[in-house]
């Protein structure tokens, strides 16, 4: 059995990107917990997905709609009516509407999770390489600031990134 390591520059790697992943994890854990449990985007995705299901799906962008929803928000939850609409294509609200059964933040944190689970396969499907070469990938790529934007906002960008890594593999394999 051989105990070979790997080379420095690479244990190095893995070494600098775990850390800068768990400062990641530990940064959008601690504005989920402490500061706000959803961001006002995800929210504005919730209620149109809401208002989808209540009114039809052509309400997603009816204004009125959207402020009558956000009504029962908090006070200072109310992005809606202070100027932020929903300017997504609806199937977002599509794939958003069966987290609306949950409350706000569990929704939040589910599609956080979803959103994760894509960004772990699309690592899986794409890097080229194998053990702790694309164990450091992965690493490296949760730490970037713009992973960390996109899991804070809630934006669909992950989710995009892994279909297209989904169809770039079947062409691969064909």
């Amino acid at each position: 059995m051989s105990t070979r390591r790997p080379p420095l520059w690479l244990a190095a790697a893995a070494v600098a990107s775990a850390w800068a992943a768990a400062y990641t994890v530990a940064s959008w854990i601690s504005f989920y917990l402490l500061r706000s449990p959803v961001h006002e985007d995800t929210r504005v995705i919730y209620v149109a997905a809401e208002a989808g299901i209540r009114y039809g799906w052509s309400t997603v962008y009816d204004m009125a709609t959207l402020r009558s929803l956000s009504a029962s928000f908090p006070e200072g939850q109310r992005e809606i009516t202070t100027g932020l609409t929903y300017d997504f294509a609806p199937l977002l609200a599509w794939l958003f509407a069966p987290l609306t059964s949950f409350s706000e933040p569990v929704a939040y944190a589910l599609w956080t999770s979803l959103s994760l689970a894509a960004f772990v396969s699309a690592w899986h499907i794409a890097t080229p390489y194998r053990g702790l070469g694309k164990l450091t990938l992965l690493l490296l790529a949760l730490a970037l600031w713009p992973m960390w934007l996109s899991f804070y906002f809630g934006q669909p960008v992950v989710v995009v990134i892994a279909l297209e890594a989904l169809e770039e593999s079947k062409v691969v394999f064909q």
